[in-house]
């Protein structure tokens, strides 16, 4: 996956782009290199949506943070989080040992079994965009 990555600042795909600039509200999702500490690094320009995604994210037992690197906290207004209709959205940055809770794995055959814990994390994102959950 670092072969290939893109800073979401520097994120220039056409498509992409013209899709986000459609949406109400963005979220976007990345992963973090820290193999030692189980966080969700909160970040993006949205503060509101950011502190009700935090707080169902805390209530079903996920560690929320703000990441100590600036430039992982996602509130450049050319992040693509923050490329939306309101020029504000929010980031979450997954700590690798935290993927490693939600996948038995993070290769491509491991992320094809999500772990119990995945659901739970899922639920809690649902939760905080007010979005119903199945179950």
């Amino acid at each position: 996956n670092s072969t290939l990555h893109i800073t979401s600042h520097a994120f220039d795909e056409p498509r992409g782009l013209e899709l986000v600039a459609t949406a109400a509200v963005v979220l976007a999702i990345h992963g973090e290199a820290n193999k030692h500490h189980a966080a969700v690094y909160l970040g993006g320009r949205d503060e509101t949506l950011g502190a009700t995604l935090g707080e169902h994210l805390n209530d079903a037992g996920f560690n929320v943070e703000k990441h100590a690197n600036p430039d992982l906290q996602g509130v450049s207004r050319a992040n693509i989080c923050n490329r939306g209709k309101s020029g504000a959205g929010v980031q979450l940055e997954l700590s690798e040992c935290l993927r490693l809770q939600l996948f038995p794995s993070l290769d491509s055959k491991g992320r094809t079994a999500p772990r119990k814990r995945f659901y739970e994390f899922v639920r809690a994102v649902r939760a905080g965009l007010g979005l119903p959950n199945p179950d």
